[in-house]
């Protein structure tokens, strides 16, 4: 599938910006993958861009992708927080680090990209994410493919008709902050957009620049891959990882030794519950036999016992705000469908629960956080005594 299928006029004139925004998506795409952009991601960037183009979102963007873009040139890192990275466009735009679409292999040297993954690992395929695929070689070049892929739906920052209003928080380090700030105020001030843009200075951020000075090893060249991973968590005490365990509502059984494992314990971790008395829970909770560490799990689990897209993203709204326990006809509905009562159970006790995007974004985070900490210890316990909060 061609480029041109990204950039494709609808009957709707566009509007100066929605031309900038599909202009830097088309020439972003083309130079990740080459001319021949696959068709998942072809077809998945249309839609999202026909969506945002829909709803007028094209600012909320465009300005996203400016202040990134700004600290991207100055090789300081960022975190975007909560459900931005279920966006194939805003990964394309380096708004978020995090790749939504379903696991695959991708090749950094001459951008093959292959979704049948199957072919290389069999049918059993260990991996939950990219990142933790193993390492296979690239057929068109020889080089050694990276997994990617956190295999998260548009809807679930969008909304099923694209309805949601972007909200894009971005956390960064302290040096760059009030510089972005300005940058803000200069574009939104010529810029009519629909959205919203918060930016925050995080300690975490800020942290990990620094270990980038200390280190003279930047962020961007920490290796991503499932044996770089498994080395760095292998020898790090799952108690130093912090916001793990947070609240102590769960009992892990064993320490994370995947990108995955990390992402899925923040989800159960930043989980909240609520008993009959609208209290909410301390004691510790089993966790389900089907997965549930964040609303994109819930998406996929419900997908997966006939709902449609509508109605999965429905009852996922519905727990991700605590609201199932009132709503009968949803418990119904899941009843009916044969979901396991444990299940809807669990389901029903959720106050809050995150989207896995952010979690993932997160995981990234941390676990440059201990790669840093165990090549450069000495360095990482100096700079931690200035962000005494954090106990790694």
């Amino acid at each position: 599938m061609g480029a041109s299928d990204i950039r494709r006029r609808g009957r709707k004139e566009q509007s100066p910006l929605e031309k900038e925004l599909r202009k830097l998506c088309f020439d972003l795409t083309f130079e990740r993958y080459g001319m021949d952009i696959p068709r998942q991601i072809a077809e998945r960037l249309k839609y999202e861009l026909d969506v945002i183009a829909r709803n007028d979102h094209c600012g909320a963007y465009y300005l996203a992708y400016k202040l990134t873009s700004e600290c991207r040139k100055r090789s300081v890192p960022f975190y975007t927080r909560g459900n931005a990275g279920s966006s194939m466009l805003a990964f394309i735009l380096g708004i978020t680090h995090v790749d939504p679409m379903p696991m695959h292999l991708y090749c950094l040297m001459c951008g093959n990209t292959d979704f049948n993954i199957g072919k290389y690992y069999g049918k059993k395929i260990n991996a939950r994410c990219g990142a933790d695929l193993e390492n296979i070689i690239c057929p068109e070049c020889g080089y050694e493919f990276t997994g990617d892929g956190y295999n998260m739906p548009f809807e679930m920052f969008s909304g099923i008709n694209g309805e949601e209003t972007p909200n894009f928080c971005i956390e960064t380090a302290g040096d760059i902050f009030h510089d972005l700030c300005r940058i803000y105020a200069d574009i939104s001030d010529n810029l009519d957009f629909t959205g919203k843009i918060v930016l925050l200075n995080s300690p975490v951020m800020s942290l990990m620049n620094a270990m980038q000075y200390d280190s003279s090893v930047s962020e961007r060249c920490i290796p991503f891959d499932k044996e770089s991973i498994f080395e760095v968590l292998d020898n790090c005490d799952c108690k130093s990882i912090p916001y793990l365990h947070y609240p102590k509502c769960f009992e892990f059984e064993n320490k994370p030794l995947s990108l995955a494992d990390i992402a899925e314990q923040l989800g159960y971790s930043n989980t909240y519950f609520i008993d009959d008395n609208n209290n909410v829970k301390n004691k510790s909770i089993p966790l389900p036999k089907l997965p549930a560490a964040d609303c994109d799990d819930i998406f996929h689990i419900l997908m997966s016992y006939g709902f449609s897209r509508e109605t999965a993203y429905r009852i996922t709204n519905t727990v991700k705000h605590g609201k199932l326990r009132f709503i009968r006809d949803d418990i119904e509905e899941l009843r009916k469908a044969d979901v396991p009562k444990e299940y809807i159970n669990y389901l029903t006790s959720i106050r809050s629960i995150r989207p896995r995007a952010d979690m993932a974004e997160f995981a990234c985070a941390l676990y440059k956080l201990m790669w840093y900490q165990q090549h450069f210890p000495k360095e990482y316990g100096r700079e931690l005594k200035e962000y005494k909060h954090f106990t790694f």
